[in-house]
């Protein structure tokens, strides 16, 4: 069986993040990771706890525990940029995946949706459309917004 899992780096996405959650995880989503990234509204309460889901504080390059080159570049600007914490959180969701079994793992944001479908269309769920026979270690998909 293919398994996915899926990190999000947030800050005040109350009104968004259950209802992607949810609608992830009935997708065939396994696991879903939350980082926090300043958040002072309600998204923390919504989301701790829920089954599938861990949560975190964004996490600083120190807790990846490896030493690349380019952790070591974009790490001078962790406290600048949003999306600097988002790639170091992404890696460690990646070994938190990886140590659980799960073959892959994608960063969005609340207000994006995985919409996996078959050939023809239709929604076929995670099992087909991970369903990769050959060596491929990136998925290039395009994103759908969703409003509230």
């Amino acid at each position: 069986m293919t398994n996915f899992a899926l990190t999000y780096t947030v800050k005040n996405e109350a009104t968004l993040l259950p209802d992607a959650i949810a609608y992830h995880l009935s997708i065939g989503c396994q696991l879903i990771i939350v980082f926090f990234d300043g958040t002072t509204d309600r998204t923390r309460e919504l989301v701790s706890g829920l089954p599938q889901v861990l949560c975190f504080d964004s996490v600083s390059s120190e807790a990846l525990q490896v030493d690349q080159e380019w952790i070591r570049d974009i790490d001078k600007r962790w406290h600048l940029s949003m999306d600097v914490r988002k790639r170091i959180n992404t890696m460690y969701a990646a070994s938190i995946a990886k140590k659980r079994g799960i073959e892959w793992i994608a960063n969005i944001d609340p207000d994006e949706l995985l919409v996996l479908e078959n050939e023809e269309g239709s929604a076929s769920g995670a099992q087909n459309f991970f369903n990769i026979k050959e060596n491929i270690d990136q998925i290039l998909v395009p994103n759908v917004e969703s409003l509230s």
